[in-house]
């Protein structure tokens, strides 16, 4: 579900932030109504990741890291993790997609979304030199059977 995928993310983001010794922040937008709703294991982790060491590594201070979720259809989901680090140039981002270095992690949630549920959905990546990048993720919206409405139960912690 994404309350555990953010959940994690959060954690996440803390200990990098301590251990970059705050040259960076991460600010998470994700409605609560969207917290029950499947997504794939370790969705935001290559994104994230991605975005501290790579996006942050050279900057003294000020490093933003944006997550947010949205609904952009009926039936897509709409993720964006987005930094305001180096950025990338054009060929670093064809070696990425090409595979020939490193970016598995996002070839790979590419390749698993278009696979299973067809070329509508998958991974987009936007990056400029000095600027930053944007990683979109289109996902399908599927409701947990057992909390079709995507009521959150904030006092049941329980899984």
């Amino acid at each position: 579900r994404m309350e555990e995928e953010l959940q994690w993310a959060q954690n996440y983001a803390y200990l990098q932030e301590m251990r970059f010794e705050a040259k960076f922040a991460v600010e998470f937008d994700i409605p609560a109504e969207l917290l029950q709703l499947k997504v794939p294991r370790l969705l935001l982790q290559p994104y994230m990741e991605n975005a501290i060491l790579h996006g942050m590594e050279n900057l003294d201070g000020g490093g933003l890291i944006r997550v947010g979720l949205a609904l952009e259809s009926e039936d897509k989901l709409r993720l964006v993790v987005e930094d305001n680090g180096v950025g990338m140039t054009s060929e670093r981002m064809d070696s990425i997609k090409s595979r020939k270095s490193h970016g598995i992690g996002i070839t790979n949630m590419d390749d698993r979304l278009k696979l299973e549920y067809g070329a509508g959905y998958g991974v987009q990546v936007e990056s400029e030199p000095g600027r930053g990048t944007r990683v979109t993720v289109v996902l399908p919206v599927i409701r947990d059977e057992n909390n079709p409405r995507g009521e959150t139960d904030l006092w049941h912690t329980e899984r």
